[in-house]
């Protein structure tokens, strides 16, 4: 009997151990399978093809790593990054810049590898040979080592940079060292390839002898203009793209010291008119306009004179108020045919401090879009009627607007207010001056506040697989839908649900940017704790489950409160919960 257990047991080992083989051969076969599909070669020319969007956006350690591959992709991503910097977003700082022309290693610089060593330089077999290298003198090798450098910062004509701090005006100093370098530089290769010409005609040609001369430096991020400067551009060498206007109660947007001691300017810097003529100095592309977060903030209320600098084709309000007339003037504008204006961020005015400012330009405005008696110079009275009729107030600024027949603007982004709230209550011909627009893209209504579903008694629908009341705030969206062009809306955060719901209504719409705009001080009870209730997660979950146009959600928190901005990451990381459960996440 046990002679016969202990057979079975060797036989169950024996199977066992099968079994093992079995499993170790399969295993084994797959993992040979697994290097086979790791060891597929991606065809070359693909690879160019693709290469541009490898380096998009990377840093520059990454893409000289990139580059290192073999001798033809260091010589394509070298053209990249000396020729194309745009199509690959490559914008060094420009003091890195500086750092690698100097072949700096030891400063901290974001340009980690100025020029490859040596060593390096000798395993690639497109550099030029061995002979030729133990022959050139000393000058020839300093300059036979600029052929390897991966920017070839000679043959640039236009060098897009970055500035150091956003905050901070520009340092025209560092900005004449690095033309001076530069120039000096290409002026030096210049004269290296015309000695090398006359000596030898038999050497191959390279790219030192395409020099061309530097035309022009694009700062490419945010800068805060020095208004006194007289010709920050340095005769145009260099270029703006974004300028910061930045002012407060020290701080005044003149352009130069007359206008400074101008008796108008003295008697009253929030009404005074400024020129604004250094924005024709510098050029800008686009403007950012903000004043000091706090108490004593300096909202300019006459702004109309930005509008006559002729580059400009955005501008954006930050932390400041954007006055009635100039929302309708800056509209306006861009239905001009010689204006370049296309993108404009704007605030909701704030009609109530126009009137406590003493703005009799805006007051005027104001009496206007509410059909009142012109002569009537009561303002409780009309700071009342602000009260009482602000959606007839910003409905008829829209239409002063004449959104219907621009032609030209392309983005219009509305933002909330400062110190004051927008709330829809009801279904409103809001947007209805809207229809007939044939260029607008994108549409921002993150400054007006709709009514959340729970706070309106309205009949029921269902939508996916849950009961939510059918706001009337998703009926005033509903116009929209005749602008088949808009395919881009910004929202406010607790507008969300409506905003979902239109986009189950409206195909065209294929991006949806929710905006948590909070600017402290004035809005610390503006967010309960609970943004969104259970419900409402699930309805969102669902709706990010079954919907199929839209393509692109962003939620931005532009506050500054950190437990409610981590109450809304909350919540969305509920509804996430929610969504991981019902499909794998695209």
């Amino acid at each position: 009997m046990n002679n016969n257990k202990n057979n079975n047991n060797n036989n169950n080992n024996n199977n066992n151990n099968n079994n093992n083989n079995n499993n170790n051969n399969n295993n084994n076969n797959n993992n040979k399978k697994l290097k086979n599909v790791n060891t597929i070669k991606l065809n070359s020319l693909v690879f160019i093809d693709v290469l541009p969007y490898l380096l998009y956006n990377r840093p520059f350690k990454i893409i000289l790593e990139i580059s290192l591959i073999n001798k033809s992709i260091f010589k394509y991503v070298q053209q990249i990054i000396t020729y194309q910097q745009q199509l690959i977003k490559f914008f060094p700082n420009i003091n890195s810049f500086i750092s690698f022309i100097h072949n700096d290693q030891n400063t901290k610089n974001e340009i980690v590898e100025p020029v490859l060593k040596k060593r390096n330089i000798q395993t690639l077999s497109f550099l030029q040979n061995k002979n030729h290298h133990n022959s050139i003198t000393k000058n020839h090798q300093h300059e036979g080592e600029y052929n390897y450098k991966l920017i070839q910062y000679k043959e640039i004509e236009n060098l897009y940079c970055t500035f150091n701090r956003e905050f901070n005006s520009i340092n025209l100093n560092q900005f004449d060292i690095l033309k001076n370098h530069l120039i000096i530089l290409i002026n030096d290769n210049d004269n290296n390839n015309n000695n090398n010409n006359n000596n030898n005609n038999n050497n191959n040609n390279n790219n030192n002898n395409n020099n061309k001369k530097l035309k022009n430096v694009i700062i490419t991020n945010r800068v805060l203009a020095d208004t006194y400067s007289k010709n920050p551009t340095c005769d145009g060498f260099f270029k703006f793209n974004k300028i910061k206007l930045f002012w407060d109660q020290e701080i005044y947007p003149c352009s130069s010291t007359h206008e400074y001691y101008d008796y108008g300017f003295r008697d009253n810097y929030l009404l005074f008119e400024y020129s604004f003529e250094f924005l024709n100095r510098y050029k800008p592309k686009s403007i950012y306009i903000t004043t000091k977060i706090g108490p004593v903030p300096l909202h300019i209320q006459n702004l109309n004179q930005i509008l006559n600098c002729e580059t400009i084709e955005e501008i954006k309000f930050g932390y400041h108020q954007t006055p009635s007339l100039f929302f309708k003037n800056a509209i306006k504008k861009t239905n001009e045919t010689s204006t370049n204006l296309k993108s404009l961020y704007l605030r909701l005015p704030n009609f109530k401090d126009e009137i406590e400012y003493d703005n009799y330009d805006g007051i005027d405005f104001i009496k206007k879009l509410l059909n009142c008696n012109e002569s009537n110079d009561d303002n409780n009275l009309l700071m009342e009627l602000v009260k009482e009729k602000k959606e007839e107030l910003v409905s008829n600024l829209l239409k002063e607007c004449n959104l219907s027949k621009n032609k030209i603007l392309k983005e219009l982004l509305i933002f909330c207010p400062i110190r004051d709230d927008f709330i829809l209550d009801d279904s409103s011909n809001l947007l209805e001056s809207l229809i007939g627009n044939e260029t607008l893209t994108t549409l921002g209504l993150s400054g007006f506040k709709f009514r959340k579903f729970d706070e309106i008694q309205t009949k029921y629908i269902k939508i996916p697989t849950i009961e939510i009341e059918e706001s009337s705030s998703s009926k005033t969206l509903s116009p929209l839908i005749k602008i088949p062009t808009i395919s881009s809306l910004y929202c406010e955060i607790y507008s969300l649900l409506p905003f979902l719901q239109h986009c189950n209504e409206n195909s065209n719409i294929k991006r949806l940017i929710v905006v948590a705009d909070d600017p402290p001080l004035f809005y610390t009870n503006k967010f309960s704790s609970i943004i969104f209730n259970g419900q409402e997660i699930q309805f969102i979950s669902n709706f990010l489950k079954q919907n199929k146009s839209l393509k692109y959600l962003e939620i931005k928190l532009e506050i500054h409160n950190v437990k409610k901005k981590w109450d809304i990451l909350n919540d969305f990381e509920e509804i996430l919960g929610f969504l991981s459960k019902l499909r794998l996440l695209e």
